[in-house]
């Protein structure tokens, strides 16, 4: 598979997004996601990925919620270095 920048992606896919758009966005992806891991977990569901081997359905979600957190770190961290990075008003 090639490479790709991920920051020119991002700006390809963000830079013009309104936030209230962004935010109905996201929740349609949470809710879906959990009807989708729901349905998942009580159908036994097993996957086999490529390079992770067989995982369970409760294998995929603990690893996108350990994402979902990571990531929510990370823009943490990116939001307190903008408002510091603000000059002032």
């Amino acid at each position: 598979m090639p490479g790709f920048d991920q920051d020119l992606l991002g700006r390809a896919r963000y830079n013009d997004v309104a936030l209230a758009g962004a935010l109905w966005s996201l929740e349609r992806a949470a809710d879906a996601w959990v009807d989708s891991v729901s349905a998942a977990l009580e159908a036994h569901v097993v996957l086999e990925h490529t390079e992770r081997g067989i995982q369970r359905a409760e294998d995929v979600a603990h690893k996108n919620a350990h994402d979902a957190a990571q990531h929510a770190w990370d823009i943490r961290q990116i939001l307190a270095y903008v408002d510091t990075a603000a000059p002032p008003a």
